[in-house]
């Protein structure tokens, strides 16, 4: 199962990392369009889970029993990937449903306006994956 999930990942990866070099050759104006930042961030996602396959595969084919450390530690990261991926993605509904767009807190004299509330999912799923990561053994 190890063995599987490993291959898995290195699949995966590959397949990530693909995609966005194919997307960058077979549109001309791909970085025109604004994808350079979230090619760039997918393509090192992509890399990363394919040098951990390929790690975890080597490593398994030395030590058959190396992979119950690694196995936990991909579920604690996918974990912590989609808390921060819902904390982005309730930021972005926020953003583009403008809840705080006319508001404004006051704090003594001072008013500070409403959209530092727009950041506030974005700290939470951090500290819940900070807060989860503490407590894993």
């Amino acid at each position: 199962m190890k063995r599987i999930f490993a291959i898995l990942i290195t699949l995966i990866g590959g397949g990530i990392t693909a995609y966005n070099i194919y997307a960058a050759i077979a549109d001309r104006t791909y970085f025109a369009k604004g994808y350079a930042f979230s090619s760039v961030v997918f393509i090192t996602i992509g890399l990363t889970l394919l040098l951990i396959g390929i790690r975890w595969n080597i490593n398994l084919t030395k030590n058959p029993d190396a992979g119950d450390a690694a196995l936990k530690n991909i579920g604690a990261a996918l974990l912590a990937l989609g808390i921060l991926g819902a904390g982005i993605a309730l930021t972005i509904a926020l953003v583009s449903l403008k809840v705080f767009s006319r508001s404004a807190i006051v704090i003594g004299i001072l008013p500070i306006p409403g959209q530092v509330f727009y950041a506030a999912p974005i700290v939470a799923s951090i500290l819940t994956a900070v807060f989860i990561y503490s407590k894993r053994k």
